[in-house]
């Protein structure tokens, strides 16, 4: 446990960062800005027609393997990556521990991350930092793709828990808890061939570490923490 007066140092600027991002509590905050977002931005074609994330899902996606698939993307896109691009600066400005803000891909073009695929880039007292992130709907796993450009090293993995078969509308919770982590991984890390009708590759958490909320159980799936509605 530190003190006020303790002087916390850091191996490199990724620690420091998943050090004060836990700290603020900012993936509640999240939780929250994507539980909203849900009828309105992420599955409104549901909330007009007054269905569930699986009825849409099953009249636009006919094969099983895919409508996982496709509900997650939105959730990533419209959710999780549309959070830190427009929302998360408003949540950081009241962090007072240290400077964070996320950047925009304009004021970043001109940085050299090595040629390297990012989802989002963080500034944290005044050093930058580019972040992949990964979401999933997953007990046990995260996907990748053998086709896609090489990434980054440095991932925001976030895990979800979703209620898919209530009537998605307006003041109902759905997002019913999560779990996130913020690990370092290689691009040998993850494990798939390409085939001719697939090119995915996954990639399970190999410990306990460097959680921000939730865990693991014993048998490699994910323990997801509840997310608390006021």
């Amino acid at each position: 446990m530190t003190t006020e007066t303790e002087t916390i140092l850091f191996t490199t600027v990724f620690d420091k960062l998943r050090y004060h991002l836990h700290k603020s509590k900012i993936f509640y905050d999240m939780a929250k800005s994507v539980n909203r977002e849900i009828p309105l931005t992420i599955f409104p074609r549901a909330a007009r027609e007054n269905i569930s994330i699986n009825e849409w899902v099953k009249n636009v996606e006919d094969a099983n393997s895919q409508q996982t698939v496709v509900s997650t993307v939105r959730l990533s896109y419209e959710g999780v990556k549309s959070y830190f691009t427009y929302e998360a600066n408003k949540f950081l400005e009241n962090y007072l521990e240290c400077k964070i803000t996320t950047l925009s891909y304009t004021e970043v073009k001109d940085c050299d991350f090595g040629n390297l695929a990012f989802d989002v880039v963080f500034e944290i007292d005044g050093e930058k930092i580019a972040i992949e992130i990964k979401v999933t709907q997953s007990k046990d796993q995260f996907m990748g793709s053998t086709h896609s450009p090489k990434k980054v090293d440095d991932y925001i993995f976030i895990a979800l828990k979703v209620d898919r078969d209530t009537p998605v509308e307006i003041g109902n919770n759905y997002l019913i808890g999560m779990m996130v982590a913020m690990k370092s991984f290689s691009a040998n890390a993850w494990k798939g061939e390409p085939k001719d009708n697939s090119s995915y590759t996954s990639l399970k958490m190999d410990n306990n570490q460097n959680l921000i909320c939730g865990g693991l159980n014993p048998d490699g799936s994910f323990k997801y923490e509840e997310i608390i509605y006021e």
